[in-house]
């Protein structure tokens, strides 16, 4: 037995297969968890920005509203609406009692640091009015024309009755115009008549940018505030018109100012997504280099407690194959490897038992051999015999004498010799016809038979040697004798189809029971009365015709009691040899 290939083998492919399926494990493990983490990041990230969006909303809001409500008291204050009223019979002393009014509102205002510009004016009378400065702007006497001229004003006139708020550039600023946040209220409106008054406020826009400058946002980010659809980005301290214009890893938020209708937006990036994943890359390498090195130790080990067994167990192996079969305790541990030696052990003690019982059955065979040779001498002995007795017969004119011993000298001389399993139809009619031969010298004519052969062609396909003998035969004791009367047998062979054909045996005896049909077919029923062969009952032949041709071909038994018994044989239509020689092993 050529010895197994060096080291090769078990402990390298076991080395492989540990360190690639930790690092697969490791791999897929640390995958999932990257995936896992940048989920609950940008899920955290968008919930934080969704909050400090709120937040910021909310402030911003917050100081709108205040500078709101402020218009609509000032817009509903009775000495301002008495003042304009009665504006062109109004004293000093209502125009005082109105501005103090006025300006009470403004300096109550929580917001009113964010306020440029208060003007309080006749709607008919733009000569008529009073202002108020912020305190973070300069004075300076306003013209109205100025505000008349504004987009704002424009959009008031068209509905004098609505509230305006825009953004838009400050008319009473012409050195260097900024944006500003424009409102106009009505005072004392009508639903059908114009108002008597209005009340312009222009707002800084510190009021948004103060609360930006401290909110955290990203480089790329950018923060944007929709009103009156108009898009506005929040730059420094000032507003730019812009679409809302995003990178591609980038997503919007929207919050609602609650504050004529604005909405405030703000770009979320996943770069810092991508920044704290990159740390847990780093952790995930760091771990993924830690189990190789584990897994490496743990190769070693693993090799080492495999590698001894494995070499002695390699040994034993090859001893057993260069024949020494002796046991070999030192295989014998105390683990898996340890049944396998005692297996190895045990196969071994096998192997020379089952030499030692193959020489003495080699033995016992050469001795039943010689002494089938010495039962067969027997039947050749009776067969030349015959043949001597049938020659003498010839020569005293004895024709029955001879018929019949030629008949058995046939039989004697198929049955002495080895059979040949498969045989032409024809020749099994001859072995029928020399069986019959001698059946009817001892029943006389009170037994016929008759051949209907339609198809001449199915006498040369194949069936099993000695099929048809044993079928007549059960005719003839089982079926004729017992009536006690004459009686005949019919031998019909016809083709089926293109594959099978059929030969039916039929005889006019007393016929079977139809309950005892099927046991006949599917057990080893034996009859009393030995034949020309010995125990060859329906059972047997069936068998040997379904495992020569499939379990698709056999017999079929059809009878009625008292009338007849038909046994159809089908076979498969194959014709066999037409030079077939009949073997004699004598």
């Amino acid at each position: 037995m050529q010895d197994f290939k060096g080291n090769s083998s078990i402990r390298k492919r076991l080395a492989r297969i540990t360190m690639a399926v930790i690092f697969l494990i490791t791999m897929l493990f640390s995958l999932f968890c990257l995936i896992l983490f940048r989920h609950f990041l940008r899920n955290n990230l968008l919930q934080y920005t969704e909050l400090n969006l709120a937040l910021l909303s909310e402030n911003i809001s917050k100081e709108l509203i205040n500078i709101e409500f402020m218009v609509k008291e000032c817009a509903s204050s009775k000495d301002i609406i008495q003042y304009f009223e009665k504006s062109y019979f109004a004293g000093s002393g209502q125009y005082s009692e109105a501005y103090s009014s006025l300006y009470k509102e403004y300096a109550e205002c929580a917001s009113h640091q964010f306020i440029n510009y208060l003007v309080l004016c006749d709607y008919e009378d733009s000569n008529n009015f009073m202002q108020i400065v912020g305190r973070n702007t300069p004075f300076y006497r306003i013209s109205m024309s100025d505000i008349e001229a504004s987009d704002c004003y424009s959009d008031f006139s068209e509905k004098p009755s609505d509230f305006i708020a825009a953004i838009d550039y400050s008319p009473l600023e012409y050195k260097d115009p900024q944006k500003v946040i424009t409102m106009i209220y009505p005072v004392g409106a009508g639903q059908n008549t114009p108002p008597d008054a209005f009340l312009y406020v222009e707002i800084s826009l510190d009021i948004i940018t103060n609360y930006i400058e401290n909110y955290e946002i990203d480089e790329k980010c950018h923060v944007f505030i929709s009103a009156n659809d108009i898009t506005y980005r929040v730059h420094e301290d000032n507003l730019i018109v812009d679409h809302l214009s995003l990178y591609e890893d980038q997503e919007i938020l929207t919050q609602d100012v609650n504050f004529a209708d604005w909405t405030i937006y703000q770009s979320v990036s996943s770069y810092k997504i991508f920044q704290q994943a990159k740390f847990f890359l780093l952790l995930s390498l760091a771990v993924i280099l830690l189990v190789i090195i584990f897994g490496i130790l743990y190769s070693v080990y693993l090799n080492r407690l495999i590698a001894v067994p494995v070499y002695k167990l390699r040994k034993r192996l090859i001893a057993i194959s260069y024949g020494h079969f002796d046991t070999d305790p030192e295989i014998e541990w105390y683990d898996e490897f340890g049944d396998i030696g005692r297996g190895i052990n045990s196969m071994a003690k096998h192997i020379s038992e089952l030499m030692d019982k193959r020489v003495a059955d080699q033995k016992a065979k050469s001795d039943l051999e010689y002494q089938m040779l010495l039962s067969q001498m027997t039947p050749h002995f009776v067969y030349n015999t015959l043949n001597s007795i049938r020659w003498m017969a010839q020569i005293q004119n004895a024709e029955g004498i001879s018929e019949m011993t030629g008949a058995l000298a046939r039989l004697m001389k198929n049955i002495s010799k080895l059979p040949d399993i498969h045989i032409p139809v024809s020749k099994e009619f001859e072995l029928v016809n020399d069986y019959f031969t001698i059946i009817k010298l001892r029943y006389g004519s009170t037994i016929t038979l008759t051949y209907n052969i339609p198809d001449a062609s199915v006498t040369s396909c194949d069936i099993v040697k000695f099929t048809l003998q044993p079928l007549v035969e059960n005719a003839i004791f089982h079926g004729i004798e017992p009536k006690h009367k004459t009686g005949s047998i019919a031998i019909t062979a016809d083709k089926k189809d293109d594959s099978s054909f059929y030969i039916e045996i039929a005889d006019d005896g007393i016929g079977i029971c139809p309950e005892k049909i099927p046991g006949l077919l599917h057990e080893d029923v034996t009859h009393t009365s030995d034949g020309l062969i010995k125990h060859m009952g329906l059972y047997n032949v069936n068998k040997r015709l379904q495992h020569a041709f499939g379990r698709d071909y056999g017999l079929t038994i059809t009878s009625e009691p008292g009338k007849f018994t038909k046994v159809t044989v089908t076979l498969p239509y194959t014709k066999g040899d037409d030079s077939y020689v009949e073997t004699d092993h004598r």
